[in-house]
């Protein structure tokens, strides 16, 4: 079950000007939701963001280091930046990667490190003039970068962020994976808390992966100071690693069951790349669409595929093991992973009941109903997330306990709608319930009827 507090779009309108029709973002924000101040330029600030092309500011976890392998996702919550206005509920300002993406830091604002080191002081991200941001190449060659940001409580909001944010380097990164989000890293993984991320005065950050090494020297009022080093290191070679995970962990005879492959080259950062051949595993009968034969990935750094796989109609149900055999100088390892083949999906209209159907109520009252949506989809069909639309009576204020919900088959969900009489809507009204479904439209329909006295 969700809430939604608002929305937002991306140049998906137009609207005309004196100097002509132009592309538009837009918001929707509910009205209820900016009564408080804090609260509202929270959201504000959030939206105005999507509208700007920012993602969410995210956290991304790698257990008990900062950073894993280059490539590697790590563990992803999507509103877990609690120090950016796009992460959860807060004042922060935008991150610095967010700040360059729409052009908020300028060239003097942003040094770019990449191969060769330096002492850096960065300032105050709210202060006039300085150093701004540390944007530092995660090793000489690799497509993952650092930014590195100061925050001190200076300003109207930055002072209501948690206090332990202004003690160091709160640190970001960049990957592949990123787009057009944020990823906040925790330089104190031995907490549970992600309020305690930075990297603190006096410690030094040598990444296992990579040739890089950053140390934050000081921090005081104005400004925190970084020493940022690239050291080459020996080459130690390790076995290969290689892990096959399904999208779903079910299919249906005739389906198209899909795997991500992930291979990992854990040679320490002073190797070179090495070169791995690829053999599919899939079960008896099925097929396969062709993977490359040969795949290279840099040393410490790890590697996705997809895997295909299409499965007959008249394939028995039960558990069916697939994935990929990966052989480098000789030595092979195997990642694989179950599907379990299952009934096919059969989708059914949704249940919807609306009570009590009759209701006699004053002119300027309010009526509520308890509405009841079941999903009646087979057990092998997917989750459904239902939003609640009623626009009948014309013009009277509805409001919803909750505004939508997401239901496995069989899943049972009950709520209210609340209307409110306008004092010259004596008569007989009818009132209409409408359920839509994400990639369907208009799942299903009800009415019941008011008679105002």
């Amino acid at each position: 079950m969700s809430r939604t507090w608002s929305m937002s779009t991306l140049s998906c309108g137009t609207l005309s000007t004196p100097d002509g029709t132009i592309t538009a973002s837009s918001a929707w924000l509910v009205a209820e939701e900016l009564t408080q101040h804090d609260r509202a330029v929270e959201l504000v600030t959030h939206e105005a963001g999507h509208n700007l092309s920012l993602g969410h500011a995210r956290s991304r976890d790698f257990g008990a280091e900062p950073l894993g392998y280059l490539g590697t996702p790590g563990t992803v919550v999507e509103y877990g930046d609690v120090f950016s206005t796009m992460g959860a509920w807060n004042l922060g300002h935008y991150a610095a990667p967010h700040k360059a993406r729409i052009g908020w830091l300028d060239a003097a604002s942003v040094a770019r490190v990449e191969g060769v080191g330096g002492t850096f002081t960065l300032a105050p991200v709210v202060s006039s003039g300085g150093l701004k941001a540390l944007r530092l190449r995660r090793g000489s060659t690799s497509g993952g970068w650092l930014w590195l940001e100061y925050h001190q409580p200076l300003g109207a909001y930055e002072g209501t962020l948690d206090a332990q944010a202004f003690g160091g380097a709160l640190v970001h990164y960049e990957d592949a994976e990123t787009r057009e989000r944020s990823d906040l890293i925790d330089f104190t993984p031995e907490t549970a808390s992600w309020s305690d991320p930075v990297l603190r005065p006096g410690r030094t950050w040598n990444d296992p992966y990579s040739d890089l090494s950053v140390t934050v020297e000081s921090a005081t009022t104005a400004g925190l100071t970084v020493s940022v080093r690239y050291e080459r290191k020996p080459c130690v070679r390790a076995l290969s690693q290689v892990k096959a995970t399904p999208f779903s962990d079910t299919a249906s005879p005739g389906g198209r069951p899909e795997f991500e492959l992930a291979l990992t080259n854990p040679d320490s950062a002073g190797c070179g790349p090495s070169t791995f051949q690829l053999s599919p595993i899939i079960p008896s009968g099925w097929s396969a669409d062709p993977l490359p034969s040969q795949v290279t990935v840099a040393a410490s750094s790890t590697a996705y595929l997809t895997l295909q796989t299409y499965v007959p109609y008249r394939m028995e149900l039960g558990l069916y093991t697939a994935g990929v055999a990966v052989t480098r100088d000789g030595y092979t390892v195997e990642g694989t992973s179950t599907v379990r083949l299952v009934e096919r999906c059969i989708q059914t209209p949704p249940t919807l009941v609306l009570s009590p159907a009759t209701r006699t109520a004053a002119a300027g009252s309010t009526v509520t109903w308890t509405v009841n949506v079941t999903n009646n989809d087979s057990a092998s069909c997917n989750w459904v997330w239902y939003d609640f639309v009623s626009t009948l009576p014309s013009a009277w204020e509805t409001i919803w306990s909750d505004w939508g919900v997401n239901l496995p088959p069989g899943g049972t969900f009950t709520f209210t709608m609340t209307k409110t009489l306008p004092t010259s809507a004596r008569g007989s009204h009818t009132v209409d319930l409408r359920l839509h479904q994400d990639d369907f439209g208009l799942a299903a329909s009800t009415t019941a009827t008011v008679v105002v006295e």
